[in-house]
């Protein structure tokens, strides 16, 4: 339930330091045509002999069900439509894209490109092999320095902290319980690391500690972007007598019945959300990857009652491993790999189980990703029992939806966070595949268009980063929308 309270008035002010501009009496008049990125997006995809691309749509209020049967009609394909903000996003034919953006119940379209350069490439581009040899720097550390070190030898020290740009100290002092305690930020990123002792503890409204993570979700279709998250339990096993066998492996069941299983492969599933860093070294276990090892998982569901249990040691026996199920029903992470103290990078990783019972798929959704830590840590990181510093909020709890970086995943990211009854806050690392081609500036691009209704509809405040280009007044279409606060940020030398 949100908590019409001063906290909630003040956190949006605290991160940013202002508040949004009064809302206008409309939102802008419909835009029936496709901007020239888009038309670009078209003719990249005529020419790679592609029939169908990706769009988002805004239909005009109360049209929703029109625009999608206008989209049926043409031989598009409805991917994921919400009707309480008029939102669809469809796959439609490359030559019809033109002509939905000219139909007169769609408000505004755009084409959603993920994670693909506009450049085909120069012709006779030299290759990375041919650049000259630079001489190289001169090692920042002795030879013989360990690295990176383990915490213990060096506590973090000088961290930086946005409070004092925020000139929030004095605040904090004077007002320690308006620390966010009863608020809950949705952040739309990648997902961050759910292990760290800085994201275990929030608080309620009367100072009672709970969990920090309080969703953990992702919006990402692994028809657009697969990056082996989402797992197809097309197959089916019947545990009796305690084991069954499934791929010339027999495995030992933690109940007699009938499950859906798959196998989650860590190769496909280490990108880092979608945009391929391979920041685990394709091995999600932390084991090295030793000759002969296997990449596989077993992941078993018991659809009935919503039970899922991940073969995280690969022993082949399931009876030692905890039931876990959905993560924003149960509240409980799994875990592949086992640490070890003495090293200085943790041997093991969390994750979040993520069910749709409609399309039969479970996903791991991975705690891995560097850039959805640091902004995490920074909002609500907390001392709790066990952390080193604290974020702006670190009394918040968080709900952490993730996305990849397109049009359609951070708008349906933005409506699920919006729509959610705990959420308060929803804030967003918006995407430059989005918004820097858009030049209008008009707020008419789709993610604006639905961030103003979702405010509009369910009085979350939205925040999104303009990005830190070298001016102070900067600005994307994205914060255009009615009651979406944009924050500018400036590097200077201090």
């Amino acid at each position: 339930m949100r908590q019409k309270s001063i906290v909630t008035a003040l956190l949006p002010l605290v991160l940013f330091g202002f508040l949004a501009p009064p809302r206008a009496d409309a939102q802008p008049e419909r835009r029936p045509y496709l901007f020239k990125d888009a038309r670009g997006e078209l003719a990249q995809a005529r020419a790679r002999g592609e029939s169908e691309v990706v769009v988002v749509v805004a239909s005009m209020p109360g049209r929703n069900a029109r625009v999608v049967a206008a989209i049926e009609a043409m031989g598009g394909r409805i991917g994921f439509r919400f009707d309480e903000v008029d939102y669809v996003r469809a796959w439609v034919p490359v030559q019809g894209a033109e002509d939905l953006a000219d139909h007169p119940d769609v408000h505004s379209i755009d084409v959603s490109i993920t994670n693909r350069s506009r450049s085909f490439g120069l012709a006779g581009e030299a290759s990375a092999n041919d650049a000259p040899m630079l001489p190289a720097d001169p090692a920042a550390l002795p030879a013989d320095t360990v690295w990176p070190p383990v915490l213990s030898d060096r506590p973090l020290s000088n961290r930086y902290s946005p409070i004092g740009d925020l000139r929030a100290i004095e605040f904090r002092e004077e007002n320690p319980t308006f620390d966010g305690r009863g608020v809950t930020i949705a952040q739309i990123d990648m997902f961050p690391d759910m292990l760290l002792p800085e994201l275990q503890t929030a608080y309620t409204l009367d100072g009672r500690p709970v969990s920090k993570i309080e969703v953990y979700r992702n919006v990402l279709d692994p028809e657009i972007e697969d990056d082996g998250r989402w797992i197809d339990m097309d197959d089916m096993v019947e545990a009796s007598g305690g084991t069954f066998t499934y791929r010339d492996s027999t495995y030992t069941a933690p109940s007699d019945g009938v499950f859906r299983i798959a196998l989650f492969d860590e190769s496909k599933a280490d990108s880092a959300g979608v945009f391929g860093f391979q920041g685990l070294d394709l091995d999600v276990n932390r084991d090295g990857n030793p000759e002969g090892s296997s990449h596989f998982f077993a992941v078993l569901w018991d659809e009935s009652a919503g039970d899922v249990w991940v073969d995280t040691d690969q022993d082949l026996d399931l009876t030692d491993e905890a039931t876990l199920g959905e993560y924003d029903e149960r509240g409980e992470f799994g875990v592949f790999g086992t640490d070890d103290p003495d090293t200085p990078v943790r041997e093991s990783v969390g994750f979040g189980v993520q069910i749709d019972a409609d399309k039969g798929r479970v996903a791991l959704n991975l705690g891995i990703a560097r850039h959805g830590t640091l902004v995490v840590g920074a909002s609500v990181g907390s001392r709790g029992e066990n952390g080193r510093f604290d974020g702006v909020a670190p009394g918040a709890r968080l709900a952490a939806v993730g996305e990849g970086g397109s049009a359609y995943g951070q708008t349906e990211a933005t409506i699920v966070a919006a729509a959610h009854p705990s959420v308060d806050v929803v804030y967003f690392e918006q995407s430059s595949n989005i918004t820097h081609n858009y030049l209008l500036r008009d707020g008419r691009l789709v993610p604006s268009v639905i961030a103003d209704r979702l405010v509009e509809r369910y009085g979350s405040s939205i925040l999104s980063p303009t990005h830190n280009f070298p001016v102070l007044g900067a600005i994307d279409d994205i914060v255009m929308g009615r009651g979406v606060i944009g924050g500018g940020g400036h590097e200077g030398k201090d």
